[in-house]
């Protein structure tokens, strides 16, 4: 059990670090995958997880929904 739970632990340590790779380069984060990245958050935190993971899922959050056009991009 105790293996079963540290492995789910780094799966979703995993997946919020691949998220925040993706997201952060692009320099905008959507609303669905904030909410997708809040929930596997939680169930990391269930499972006594933190550290670098909270940095990481707090940048997301303060990122932009969608990717910010330019105007001289509009013209």
């Amino acid at each position: 059990y105790i293996s079963l739970k540290a492995g789910i632990k780094t799966l979703l340590r995993i997946q919020i670090m691949h998220t925040y790779d993706i997201y952060a380069k692009r320099g905008y984060c959507p609303g669905y995958m904030k909410e997708n990245i809040t929930e596997v958050y939680t169930s990391y935190q269930k499972l006594n997880g933190n550290g670098m993971a909270t940095t990481m899922v707090e940048e997301l959050y303060k990122l932009p929904n969608e990717e910010e056009i330019t105007k001289s991009e509009t013209k």
